[in-house]
């Protein structure tokens, strides 16, 4: 499966806004990052794409840059274990700084989702929202017009 997590801070929290996984193909991939991409970013300056350079990782991160007008990084993730490094951003999630935001559009079948793989790790087939919630707050995420773009949500910890 494919994760894709949109993720914005405010006032030293990181708020995650949606959460995505699906079996995709390659070209399906990048599709989705699109739709992602358009349906959240406020603008250039402020966004940005982070994708794992893992399996096709790296290609999409190439055929995005090429050919489209946005900020996309490749994310080398470390050499030590997920389990370690997942330990290493508890603090932040144990600390209430991780927050999860229910939008009325959205709905909370991703909340469940989310919630059930990070409770369950590492005893869990699929773990894409360990990988992108390590990633998030490894490379840190600037502020985020989101909030102000009169869309109504609740703020859900866990």
């Amino acid at each position: 499966p494919v994760g894709i997590m949109v993720v914005a801070s405010y006032k030293n929290d990181i708020y995650i806004i949606d959460y995505i996984v699906k079996r995709l193909k390659y070209s399906e991939t990048k599709e989705e990052i699109i739709t992602a991409y358009n349906k959240y970013a406020g603008s250039i300056e402020n966004s940005a794409i982070h994708v794992e350079l893992a399996a096709t990782g790296d290609s999409v991160v190439e055929e995005l840059k090429s050919s489209l007008p946005i900020n996309i990084n490749g994310y080398e993730r470390p050499n030590d274990s997920k389990p370690a490094r997942f330990a290493a951003k508890t603090i932040m999630i144990k600390s209430g700084r991780v927050k999860l935001i229910y939008d009325k559009l959205l709905g909370v079948n991703w909340i469940k989702a989310y919630i059930k793989q990070m409770t369950t790790f590492p005893f869990v087939k699929n773990d894409e929202a360990i990988d992108c919630t390590i990633m998030a707050l490894d490379v840190g995420i600037t502020e985020y017009e989101v909030f102000s773009q009169g869309r109504e949500f609740r703020e859900i910890n866990f």
